[in-house]
């Protein structure tokens, strides 16, 4: 969970390195910014979903235009580094879409990320930074913190005309990765889903089972009279008394199992209906 943030004094010219606790990039630039008192008077892109015209991840979740009273201009701007495999090299400048998993989808698991401001042709010097390795992500309950990263599912199908509810627990620190861990990835036992960051834990089918359309034409551009059966995800929102089940706007990889991510959840239920 910890990320190493590099940024510029500004005054001096060199890197100023902060050790930062968050789940994502944006998160842990925050936690510095918060610990430093500087959180104001920054301007960084925070919305982690869009909801027009519907809901779906910001790709833009942490874009900085404004970082320690230096605004990005036609001359200078934030640039964004990232220690990937063995070196630094030029990353995306939504840093809230880096996670520093062992387990997440891979170009995107980033636990070192360098903030400089200047022009964006200049590659800096890198070698007076030091290097945090990945957060390792349990795969049983024997792993350390594994019960921080548990999650657990309910699935709900009919076989024979019989409705069936199976359970399962995996440990990730997302609920798709979570889900790989529970059941396996077998075409026919387990999940088929995308790791690719585009369409990340979009499901393909759940013990060999897809979305199927049901009823309609078979009329590529209009779906307007089209029915399908497929996975329906849902999650449990809050604890104790006060939880409640709600249907996921995104897929299970959006939805962080430790406490503090960005949007959180930790049990699950998918039916087939």
């Amino acid at each position: 969970m910890e990320r190493n943030g590099a940024v510029p004094t500004g005054s001096v010219g060199g890197w100023a390195g902060y050790l930062a606790q968050g789940a994502d990039g944006y998160i842990a630039l925050t936690d510095v910014l918060t610990d430093l008192g500087l959180f104001s008077n920054n301007t960084i892109d925070g919305v982690y979903c869009l909801t027009t015209p519907y809901t779906t991840n910001n790709t833009a979740y942490g874009t900085i235009t404004k970082l320690f009273g230096l605004e990005n201009n036609e001359d200078y701007s934030w640039n964004v580094f990232i220690y990937n495999g063995s070196e630094w090299v030029r990353g995306i400048a939504a840093i809230g879409l880096y996670q520093p998993f062992t387990d997440y989808v891979n170009d995107y698991k980033v636990s070192n990320i360098a903030l400089y401001y200047g022009d964006s042709s200049v590659v800096p010097v890198f070698n007076s930074l030091s290097i945090l390795p990945l957060t390792q992500v349990p795969s049983d309950a024997n792993g350390s913190h594994a019960a921080d990263y548990q999650v657990d599912f309910t699935f709900i199908r009919t076989v024979n005309g019989e409705k069936v509810t199976t359970t399962a627990t995996g440990y990730g620190s997302n609920g798709f990765t979570a889900l790989q861990n529970a059941i396996g990835t077998d075409a026919n036992a387990g999940v088929v889903g995308s790791s690719n960051y585009s369409t990340y834990g979009w499901i393909t089918t759940l013990f060999g089972i897809g979305t199927v359309q049901v009823a309609g034409q078979e009329t590529p551009d209009d779906w307007t009279d089209d029915v399908y059966t497929y996975w329906a995800l849902s999650y449990l929102d809050g604890s104790g008394e006060n939880a409640t089940w709600k249907y996921a706007d995104l897929t299970s990889a959006f939805y962080g199992s430790l406490d503090g991510s960005a949007l959180h959840a930790d049990v699950f239920c998918f039916e087939y209906k």
